[in-house]
């Protein structure tokens, strides 16, 4: 509303620009009002769009076809793509990646009730010293003090390597079965906790059936223990079979040491068709027995039931 203010006949009200200072009080509460008004729809509007935005940054993707590193490494600027699977190397590289971290996912990969890949996980840092300056440290040319210093100034570098189990070689990821280099990223990123949602293809891309069933203890480990949510697209039985009987066996209280029960809330298994309309998404909800309610559509499970009978 337009306000009818006198003219400026005090001090107060030149300086306010001719308003009485009640008068004044009152338009700047009123511009005071508009601003939260203004403030709190902001906030309504584009909150949620915040909050989405926030959450899907802590985003990480896996591709269907994981990378294997080169023989001599990445450059550490090329490790940045999950896409692929190269940053979880750089992740296990990292110089300030906890020991805790490499220790857990290299107990995944060896463990029999886990992955049982036959593959250890061992981690290096190295310095590359001139061969003449370090001999002559040892014919006593250098002092402790200078040798220190060399090894300061040398270059560093980070070396992983897979420790064969059962022979105890020591081998570049290159020179391992491609289904290594394919479920490690898959690993890493199910036990590193800074992700808030992990999206991965096909995680059981050429790996044995055995270490597919122990993907879906990975997840549930992950999910439950660092709190991230999993989203795989899967044409693997043995996983799903693992997340059912973990659902059966904490609804009988026959959970297995070392592993985690889940509840049928937990998981959603939904099946994508195509139909004469267009793609079909079909939940199949899961009771506590660890069993479909709803008959499998089409594919998995049929076909097994028809080669065995």
């Amino acid at each position: 509303e337009t306000l009818n203010l006198p003219e400026a006949n005090s001090d107060w009200e030149q300086r306010t620009g001719g308003y009485g200072q009640s008068d004044y009080d009152y338009v700047e509460v009123a511009k005071m009002r508009a601003w939260e008004g203004t403030e709190f729809l902001a906030r309504l509007i584009f909150g949620p769009g915040k909050l989405v935005q926030d959450w899907l940054q802590g985003l990480r993707y896996i591709g269907p076809l994981r990378a294997r590193p080169p023989r001599k490494g990445i450059p550490s600027d090329e490790l940045s793509d999950w896409s692929e699977g190269v940053a979880a190397w750089k992740a296990l590289e990292d110089e300030d990646s906890a020991t805790e971290l490499i220790d857990e996912v290299s107990q995944w990969l060896a463990g029999k009730d886990r992955l049982n890949s036959g593959y250890e996980l061992e981690r290096k840092h190295l310095a590359q010293v001139d061969a003449d300056a370090f001999r002559n440290a040892f014919e006593g040319d250098l002092d402790p003090a200078q040798l220190l210093d060399l090894f300061k100034e040398a270059p560093k570098s980070t070396e992983i390597k897979l420790v064969e189990m059962r022979s105890g070689l020591r081998l570049d990821p290159s020179d391992v079965g491609v289904g290594i280099s394919q479920v490690l990223p898959v690993v890493v990123a199910a036990l590193e906790p800074s992700a808030a949602l992990v999206a991965i293809e096909q995680p059981e891309l050429h790996i044995h059936p055995a270490v597919q069933v122990g993907l879906g203890d990975l997840f549930i480990k992950g999910a439950k223990e660092h709190g991230i949510n999993f989203l795989a697209e899967t044409h693997s039985e043995h996983l799903i079979l693992r997340l059912l009987r973990r659902i059966r066996e904490t609804t009988e209280n026959e959970v297995p040491p070392g592993a985690i029960g889940i509840e049928p809330t937990d998981v959603a298994v939904i099946y994508v068709q195509s139909t004469e309309s267009g793609v079909e998404l079909v939940p199949l909800p899961i009771d506590a027995t660890g069993e479909f309610t709803t008959r499998w559509p089409k594919g998995f499970f049929d076909e097994r039931a028809e080669e065995l009978f």
